[in-house]
């Protein structure tokens, strides 16, 4: 029997004097892994959960704003008053209604299983959320075609700034984990997609970085940053899965003529360094992936020189300046993208086993970066891409450099 409840619904309000409300119906085009209070989990009755939304816009406000300020001080308190802190609320109010909780989806129905002619395909994307029969851990659970409704209410005067803030998430963001390597892209109205015509576009990137950039402090910048868009897909996954593959070939080396070989061994040369590192407890090495993202896990294998974890001297974990997803444009094509952001690098790696750590620089030596023109490893990775996805694909600076 149903119940009946005497409670009666909330009665809309206008916004306050002075105070802009805003409500955008969003899609989640791949699927939603994370985003729980649990590692690995999606709450099922609440797959989209406000404080995830806030956590995802205050983190693109920054990526867009953080040019702006002097010192990381100025841009902490200008965070806190819009999106609030601990200890206090800020000038954003959110709210989130799920209107499509989606299907389950895992990352063997996603990704099927890896080929050794065509290689892991989707799961080089997916593999923290396989099954892992070492620690008897199941595979972690996803959504598919998740639907929700975002209503923002904030003052009038940080219109511009939340409607960029907005424009940037749900064109390089995501919702959830793994959102860097395209889980839980967004697609939502119109008017905050990007034009599809290469020189509206244009307009429409620096859009985003049209305030003045300052002598930056050390923060992840869209102001700076690379954009490749590739050619037409006729959906979010296709695109995701060329992104996928040409991620797997990229980490290999096996690129600028090179064809991708997954069981071949990689080009790189940061193996054959790390196998040949001394004991002293302090040195300069050369690599070269660091700057791609830490840690980096190589697993023991049978004949393996070199095993271990190489992660930041500063902290456990550098987030990839790299994000892989399809974007969707304002007619609703689809494009596979790669952004390179502006970000801090690496000074110093530290192997997780010994507590050994070195001063890191880049190898502009290694044969890959000699085939791609002599750029360092950000740089390869569009230059690497311009080759994988050929003319059609389009290259944007962001905002220019300072």
């Amino acid at each position: 029997m149903l119940r009946k409840t005497s409670v009666a619904p909330p009665e809309w309000t206008p916004p306050a004097k002075n105070k802009v409300r805003q409500c955008l119906d969003i899609s989640v085009i791949l699927p939603l892994f994370g985003g729980g209070p649990e590692p690995r989990t999606v709450v099922a009755v609440e797959p989209v959960r406000p404080a995830s939304v806030r956590g995802h816009l205050r983190y693109w406000w920054r990526v867009l704003y953080g040019v702006s300020f002097q010192s990381p001080d100025k841009l902490f308190e200008q965070e806190r008053e819009l999106w609030g802190s601990a200890e206090t609320f800020g000038q954003v109010e959110l709210s989130v209604r799920v209107t499509d909780r989606g299907t389950d989806t895992t990352c063997s129905q996603l990704a099927g299983t890896p080929h050794p002619r065509t290689g892991p395909g989707l799961g080089y994307f997916l593999f923290p959320f396989a099954a892992e029969k070492a620690t008897n851990t199941p595979e972690a659970v996803g959504k598919m075609g998740i639907k929700f409704s975002l209503t923002l209410e904030f003052p009038t005067a940080y219109t511009s700034a939340l409607e960029n803030t907005l424009k940037a998430w749900l064109t390089f963001g995501g919702i959830g984990a793994r959102t860097r390597r395209g889980c839980g892209a967004l697609s939502g109205p119109q008017q905050y997609l990007p034009p599809h015509a290469p020189p509206d576009l244009e307009k429409w990137l620096s859009s985003l970085c049209a305030h003045d950039p300052v002598q930056s402090p050390a923060t992840t910048l869209l102001h700076g940053s690379s954009l490749l868009l590739g050619p037409k897909c006729s959906n979010a996954m296709e695109a995701w899965e060329q992104l996928a593959r040409f991620w797997a070939a990229f980490r290999k080396g096996h690129v600028a003529g090179v064809p991708y070989q997954p069981m071949s061994g990689g080009h790189w040369s940061d193996y054959g360094t790390l196998a040949t590192l001394s004991s002293a407890k302090t040195k300069r090495v050369r690599l070269n992936k660091p700057y791609l993202g830490l840690p980096i896990i190589y697993q023991e294998v049978r004949g393996a020189r070199f095993k271990g974890s190489l992660e930041p001297t500063c902290s456990g974990r550098m987030a990839s300046p790299v994000i892989l997803k399809p974007i969707v444009l304002q007619d609703k094509s689809v494009r596979p993208a790669l952004l390179v952001l502006r970000a801090p690098e690496p000074e110093g790696v530290r192997l997780r086993e010994t507590g050994a750590y070195y001063d890191l620089v880049a190898n502009l030596g290694d044969e890959v970066l000699k085939r791609l023109g002599g750029v360092g490893p950000l740089g390869a990775v569009i230059e690497a891409a311009k080759r994988h996805f050929g003319k059609d694909c389009l290259v944007f600076t962001i905002g220019g450099t300072k």
